[in-house]
């Protein structure tokens, strides 16, 4: 299956009505909490996750008894997996990624932050991205980023309340 990036539409556009980029959010899956803030124009897609620490496939009351994820979790335990399989079972993921749709529709080989010949369109979706994320109140990034700078400076944070500005 290949996606189709030209004209982008949204769920619920009007007909016709294409966009230049479009933005979408993860904040759960199943029980599980994820922050992950994604933008998309005809050619790349730039994925930020602000849970890098967090895996993929992060343990779920809901799909744990399937036999696919019990199969996945064996396999990922015995050193058996490679490529896509083996990252998407990583206990770990990247902070950023970025895909070339054109050459990788299925979004497999992310050519990280910065890759060298993406380097120009990876800025600009990356400004777009942080862009969007201020436009429209996306709180949920702004507490990472301040909590970032806060620990950067080693400052020490007694209060949550008191450390976003509700005290």
């Amino acid at each position: 299956m290949t996606r189709s990036a030209s004209p982008l539409r949204a769920v619920g556009c009007a007909a016709g009505q294409a966009h230049e980029r479009l933005f979408a959010i993860r904040d759960r899956v199943d029980e599980c909490y994820e922050l992950t803030r994604t933008v998309r124009d005809e050619r790349w897609r730039s994925i930020r996750n602000f849970m890098p620490h967090r895996p993929r496939m992060q343990l779920s009351s809901y799909s744990e008894p399937t036999p696919t994820r019990q199969e996945l979790r064996r396999l990922a335990a015995e050193g058996k997996l490679t490529g896509a399989a083996k990252d998407f079972m990583s206990p770990t993921k990247a902070p950023e990624e970025l895909y070339d749709t054109q050459a990788d529709p299925h979004e497999v080989n992310s050519l990280g932050a910065v890759g060298s010949k993406a380097r120009p369109a990876a800025e600009a979706i990356r400004s777009a991205l942080a862009k969007a994320s201020r436009g429209k109140g996306d709180h949920a990034t702004y507490v990472c980023s301040a909590l970032a700078h806060a620990l950067a400076a080693k400052r020490l944070l007694y209060n949550y309340t008191h450390y976003i500005g509700m005290a």
